[in-house]
């Protein structure tokens, strides 16, 4: 697994553009990106992959590819926007309560790589 860390800078004709970085001020959108590998020379099927939100970050709800399912403790997943219960009602768990993003990959052919990434914000 390879993961890449970019800011993501949107350019004045509507353009996203990823910038290599390794500090970031407040307010700074960041994307974390893995690449997964099989080295094998043989299929790997279902394959469960998760990334972690870091503490200093916030989901911005962004993730590719849009199947992933997302946690506030690592243990318990759901399909994207996360729900709970409050007095009663069902709302939308709020993006700064998720810690974890994770996909399953149903297929990654030997020698092929599959990539996901989630986008955050610097508190």
């Amino acid at each position: 697994m390879e993961l890449i860390t970019n800011k993501v800078v949107k350019e004045e004709r509507g353009k996203t553009v990823y910038v290599p970085v390794r500090t970031a001020s407040a307010g700074t959108i960041i994307q974390y990106k893995a690449t997964y590998t099989n080295t094998l020379a043989q299929d790997i099927n279902d394959l469960t992959v998760t990334l972690p939100i870091p503490s200093s970050m916030t989901f911005t709800g962004e993730a590719y590819p849009i199947s992933a399912q997302a946690s506030t403790d690592g243990k318990n997943y759901a399909d994207m926007p996360l729900m709970r219960q409050l007095a009663g009602k069902v709302i939308k768990t709020p993006l700064s309560e998720y810690r974890y993003v994770r996909w399953n990959i149903k297929f990654l052919p030997a020698k092929k790589t599959a990539t996901v990434s989630l986008n955050t914000i610097v508190n």
